[in-house]
């Protein structure tokens, strides 16, 4: 009885090894995309500090130019926001289409399953022929050596 192979196990092989990358460089897309939202949230609650700050130097009487210090701080951090927004729709982006080139992969991938099972089964119902063949040689031998006797 010969072995089951399957002519395009390489191919497989290779489309596993394609969708375990695809999805580590997804999961550190993800990873990136959640350190830039961290960093726009600590960006948003430093602006509303100096915001805070600025409004109780304005009440405070303090001198202009502590007012105005702290207004290209916070058009700084503005920047920085914009900046930081920015980069997370980059990521998103690389996300959508890393979904969508692995989406593409497993179904390649499981088009070769289903065509790899199909392969196996056509293959056990040859096997199943052959020893029925063999079987039924068997047994007419059998018989004609008894008829012999």
């Amino acid at each position: 009885m010969k072995k089951f192979k399957f002519k395009l196990q390489r191919v497989q092989d290779t489309k596993e090894k394609q969708v375990k990358q695809k999805s580590g460089e997804l999961g550190k897309l993800f990873h990136q995309k959640g350190i830039k939202a961290q960093k726009l949230k600590n960006l948003h609650g430093e602006l509303d500090m100096i915001q805070r700050e600025i409004y109780e130097k304005t009440m405070e009487g303090c001198p202009v130019h502590e007012i105005l210090a702290r207004h290209k701080y916070a058009d700084e951090i503005t920047q920085q926001i914009k900046h930081t927004r920015k980069q997370i729709e980059q990521l998103d982006e690389q996300i959508e289409q890393m979904q969508m080139g692995l989406l593409q992969l497993n179904k390649e991938k499981k088009i070769l399953e289903k065509l790899r099972e199909k392969r196996y089964v056509q293959y056990l119902q040859e096997q199943n022929k052959e020893e029925q063949k063999v079987l039924d040689e068997t047994f007419l031998l059998t018989r004609e050596f008894r008829q012999v006797i």
